[in-house]
């Protein structure tokens, strides 16, 4: 039994497998969402980076990281000046070239390539994923 040999009392002991196999859950929509978002940028062109935002975290985890603003042409001519989503903890210098993967038919939805922890970050939502679904699984199984 769960409860008596962790220490923790029948109600809770109860609602362990569900909170493993809600967790779960919450993983594997994350990791979806995440491998969703990188589908359709086919496109490729190279950029500029023409600003570049430093942020500074306050508190007692404070870090420094930075964004920054790219412009890009698509092979069919239209021009695409924004900011790109996210922050990065090294900075790009105003000017050089990044190298831009987007979506052809709305270029506006953009990645530069190399800065996003996207893959990454899958990986370790699938990962917990599949950690807490097996864990739900195996106590609702083991009458935990």
């Amino acid at each position: 039994m769960l409860g008596p040999s962790y220490g923790l009392p029948a109600s809770a002991a109860a609602f362990t497998p569900a909170l493993c196999l809600w967790a779960g859950t919450g993983f594997l929509w994350a990791a979806v969402g995440t491998f969703l978002s990188r589908r359709g940028l086919r496109g490729r062109a190279t950029g500029k980076v023409t600003r570049v935002r430093t942020h500074t975290g306050r508190g007692v985890n404070s870090s420094t990281s930075y964004s920054f603003a790219v412009r890009f042409s698509t092979p069919d001519g239209r021009r695409v000046h924004l900011h790109h989503p996210g922050t990065h903890t090294r900075p790009r210098p105003v000017g050089s070239r990044v190298e831009v993967h987007h979506d052809p038919d709305h270029p506006p939805r953009f990645r530069v390539a190399g800065t996003d922890m996207d893959r990454s970050l899958m990986w370790v939502h699938s990962l917990n994923a599949a950690l807490f679904l097996g864990l739900g699984v195996a106590l609702v199984f083991l009458g935990g």
